[in-house]
């Protein structure tokens, strides 16, 4: 199942329905006829005074009313009315459903600072969900593609032929010519239920409310008992809106979603789903007064925290961290001490402290330098985090740190915060840190319906403080709790699993005693490790190995190789080409002169500077320069590059 591709199919079909009945072919006619259709009215309220500030309009189901702000303008309302109807049509709800960005109007082109903190839940799943339903049903991609390629029509024509916003037909221009067209989904023929849980996966996902931490090795289907956790809890009568599943990465929560939504469509928007980082922005928006910030608190990414400390560098007093010619260079490893400190609940008093007293009790020239250093970084943090306050600003480091510190002091909150999320999953616990753990002690009462899933021998975010013990002491955090094995591996065949074993034992944060798998796919193939004393050695071991492969009837085309690095692999292949060995090696994909030329090109347009156009200037079809792109790059100061082409060659 695809949720979105479902969307945009209802809303073409609602699309269809009202434009059967329009008066004219305008997005005003369309969401008028779309009202009729829901049986809706609208309502206008000053900005500000009924639904808090930023809102520009709400869904009132039981009314029968769309409120709409005031001060928007006729283009708007169209996209903020058809963005309610989303909502009417999407999601069955009771209360009214709010639109409070402008993100429907075209989108924001850069990711910056919160955006970067990508949240699932209920309410920002069920915003996108109705945007998308809005530029569908205003716009359908098939026919705005017909209006780009077949009709030549600008996004600027099409715009004031329908009265859209022109970045709102910008922004369906791009996915009406980037996405494949879209069709109804073929039911598929009957090929009988999945492969059924095993009984180690079966325990995992029906585990009652003690605190559970599951072992799960590669290809042992983790995700698959998460997910059937998740279904098993629905299966009970769980309300979803009542779990919270938490992961560290934005790639495995946007796929922890798409799996749920496969196994329970209707619950996946009502399911909390997020990073830890997301999950503690959103804490801190709802009790922002709680937690001593402003309401409209920023959050910045590493590139803005190098700018709040460049702009105070002078205040800094840098000894030891300063570089006259580029200062982010040493400013970079300042914040990554700051970052850690947060990682670890350590204030920047805190900080201080113990840099004083290394300070103190240091002897050696190394540990007097070491310990000085400690102090700068102390110093730095303390006058940085002023600074956040005096922008009203917090970094990445404070969503979990502020967060953790909210729910610690304010007892009632807390109380809000485990009365509403009494499910919580945790997918890749192995890379949690210290604030993660303190943020799960927090929203949860003594690991009381915690359930998480960890290999320890995966752990990637070990510069971020993720630490093997952990897992370890999950068990002894919290009370009752139990440790179970995941015992099969899917993906692999047992020649590579008896493999991993062996070398796997030896990581520091593999468990103990050693797990050990059974194969479900059984014995395949072989696993040879051979040393050799140099580079032509390994590649003339590797050119017999070949052979002895092509001989058993298995051809060059049927092998690969693999290697760390794409220095290695051009080495390698050289070698083995020398050999005889006909290889396939096209080499660093981003370093390939056809893929340099095309992001030049797009770099063109997304970059006002045009730094790609001392490259495309040298195209053959252009018979310009070096020189002159250089010329017409300083002439581009504070103007876009192609304004500067344009004028240059104004027939071009």
């Amino acid at each position: 199942m695809d949720i979105w591709r479902d969307i945009r199919l209802k809303a073409r079909q609602r699309h269809t329905e009202a434009a059967a009945t329009a008066s004219a072919a305008t997005a005003d006619a369309l969401v008028r006829s779309g009202l009729k259709i829901a049986k809706l009215q609208i309502d206008e309220f000053d900005p500000g005074t009924v639904f808090g500030p930023g809102v520009l309009g709400a869904l009132e189901r039981d009314d029968g009313f769309v409120r709409l702000a005031s001060n928007l303008d006729d283009s708007q309302k169209a996209v903020v009315v058809a963005h309610e109807l989303g909502h009417y049509w999407l999601h069955d709800e009771t209360a009214f459903m709010i639109c409070s960005t402008e993100a429907g109007f075209g989108g924001q082109p850069i990711e910056t600072g919160s955006d970067r903190v990508v949240a699932y839940s209920p309410r920002a799943r069920q915003e996108v969900q109705a945007d998308i339903f809005a530029q569908e049903f205003l716009l359908p991609a098939d026919a705005l593609r017909e209006k780009l390629v077949v009709q030549r029509q600008r996004p600027s024509k099409i715009a004031e032929e329908t009265g859209l916003p022109v970045e709102f037909v910008r922004m369906q221009a791009i996915r009406a010519l980037l996405l494949p067209p879209l069709t109804a989904p073929v039911t598929p023929e009957a090929s009988g239920p999945g492969r059924p849980l095993d009984p180690e996966q079966r325990e995992a996902a029906e585990w009652d409310e003690r605190p559970l931490i599951l072992d799960a090795g590669p290809g042992t289907g983790k995700t698959r008992t998460l997910i059937a956790r998740i279904r098993h809890l629905i299966d009970k009568e769980i309300p979803p809106s009542s779990i919270l599943a938490l992961t560290y990465s934005n790639k495995a929560a946007a796929e922890m979603i798409e799996r749920i939504e496969t196994v329970s469509p209707a619950s996946a928007p009502l399911i909390w789903v997020g990073t830890f980082h997301a999950f503690g922005l959103e804490l801190l928006r709802l009790h922002h007064q709680a937690a001593g910030l402003s309401p409209d608190f920023k959050v910045l990414d590493e590139a803005m925290a190098l700018a709040v400390l460049e702009g105070i560098l002078a205040e800094l007093s840098l000894v030891h961290f300063q570089n006259l010619w580029d200062p982010t260079l040493e400013l970079k490893p300042i914040l990554k001490a700051i970052s850690r400190a947060k990682d670890e609940m350590v204030s920047y008093q805190e900080y201080e402290a113990a840099a004083a007293e290394a300070l103190r009790d240091a002897v050696s020239d190394e540990e007097i330098e070491r310990a000085q250093k400690a102090v700068e970084v102390g110093r730095v943090y303390r006058i940085y985090q002023q600074a956040l306050v005096d922008r009203h600003c917090l970094d990445f480091g404070d969503l979990v740190y502020r967060s953790t510190e909210l729910l610690s002091r304010n007892p009632a909150i807390r109380h809000e915060v485990r009365a509403k999320h009494r499910h919580v999953l945790v997918d890749e616990y192995q890379d949690v840190n210290f604030a993660s753990t303190s943020l799960l002690e927090q929203i949860t009462d003594q690991g009381k319906r915690l359930w998480v899933v960890a290999d320890p021998r995966q752990s990637i975010y070990r510069f971020r403080g993720a630490a093997p013990a952990n897992t370890v002491d999950f068990t002894n955090r919290y009370p009752g709790s139990e440790r179970r094995q995941l015992k099969t591996n899917y993906r692999s065949c047992e020649t590579v699993v008896r493999v991993f074993e062996r070398f796997g034992a030896s990581i520091a944060a593999a468990p103990r005693p050693a797990a050990s798998w059974k194969a479900h796919r059984g014995k395949v193939g072989f696993v040879e490790l051979v040393q050799a004393p140099d580079l032509r050695s390994e590649a003339v071991a590797m050119r017999d190995q070949i052979e002895r492969l092509r001989s058993l009837g298995i051809g060059y085309e049927d092998q690969a190789i693999l290697a760390g690095t794409h220095l290695c692999l051009a080495r390698f292949g050289r070698i083995l080409q020398e050999l005889g060995v006909p290889i396939l090696y096209l080499g660093d994909l981003f370093e390939r002169p056809e893929v340099r030329d095309l992001l030049a090109l797009i770099s063109l347009g997304a970059e006002p500077g045009g730094v790609g156009l001392v490259r495309v200037a040298q195209f053959p079809q252009y018979g310009a320069t070096r020189e002159d792109a250089i010329r017409v790059s300083g002439a581009s100061y504070r103007v876009p590059v192609l304004r500067v082409c344009r004028k240059a060659c104004p027939r071009g």
